[in-house]
């Protein structure tokens, strides 16, 4: 589903959180696909400064709007000329600068894209699983990890909910699909934004139980959390971690993300890497079911 501005974005614009990141993730597609660092706006977290014109979100805007031949203004509007050109950029496949990562989740798989420090730059579609990914350098810069998100049918914690009077939930559901990402305690995270911070030596927050080896809190950004109470609905507390109800298989979660067991070290082991050698202290994961 392509990205869509709610309201105008930048000087004088309503500047909206979630129109915001919208902004930033596509300015920082261009400025991967141009090899124009002035277009990149830095950090995608949803936020300007006090004065717009100042902000790095801003002045990346300005650099697209010339590259285009538009009136570098600033500001852009729903269905502008610009937003339009910026949109084209959104094709599935992720941007990743030289001193990011970025962790993608689609449902089904964990993917973890690394950049130029490790490779030279590509793109790749991370919700076409099937399609093979082509490297620059010959050299793999993705890793990819079974993962699971929400209650497969027959959990026990399903039963458990209905027990304790939860209505509308039936046993036998499969609540891993997307239409049940809104379904708190049962369905799976939903689409949207979240990030991961550092740690020292990425120590887990939680161990053992459910939660196998190790588990690391991921945080939704504020203007996700924003869109979710609008519809209606509250989640979060969700955790990165490993599925660790039977060590034989994936049962599901309650809305983290859960990776088959023994992999959570991996993981573990390619972000304490990657902070070390960039310095971030965080990493961004994009949900999109």
């Amino acid at each position: 589903m392509p990205i869509q501005f709610s309201a105008p974005v930048g000087i004088k614009g309503a500047n909206r959180e979630v129109d915001i990141v919208r902004l930033q993730y596509l300015l920082k597609l261009a400025a991967e696909k141009s090899g124009n660092t002035q277009m990149n706006p830095g950090r995608i977290d949803g936020l300007l400064t006090a004065d717009p014109a100042n902000s790095a979100t801003v002045r990346a805007l300005k650099a697209y709007e010339r590259s285009i031949g538009d009136v570098a203004d600033g500001l852009v509007r729903p269905g502008d000329s610009v937003v339009a050109s910026l949109l084209k950029l959104d094709t599935g496949s992720a941007a990743v600068g030289a001193n990011e990562m970025f962790l993608y989740f689609n449902g089904k798989k964990l993917t973890l894209r690394q950049a130029a420090a490790y490779s030279d730059y590509h793109t790749f579609n991370p919700l076409d699983d099937e399609r093979p990914t082509r490297y620059a350098s010959g050299r793999p810069v993705t890793a990819t990890w079974p993962a699971v998100s929400g209650l497969m049918a027959n959990h026990p914690r399903i039963q458990e909910l209905i027990d304790d009077g939860r209505k509308g939930l039936d046993p036998e559901t499969d609540y891993t699909q997307s239409k049940y990402q809104h379904a708190r305690d049962v369905g799976p995270i939903p689409s949207g934004y979240y990030y991961l911070e550092k740690r020292p030596n990425m120590k887990f927050d939680k161990s053992g139980g459910g939660w196998g080896a190790g588990a690391w809190w991921i945080r939704h950004y504020k203007w996700q959390q924003r869109v979710d109470a609008r519809f209606g609905y509250i989640r979060g507390q969700f955790f990165l971690h490993e599925d660790g109800l039977d060590p034989a298989k994936m049962n599901g979660t309650s809305g983290c993300i859960g990776l088959v067991p023994g992999n959570i070290q991996e993981v573990r082991l390619r972000l304490i890497d990657y902070f070390r050698q960039t310095g971030e202290s965080s990493i961004v994961i994009r949900v999109n079911h």
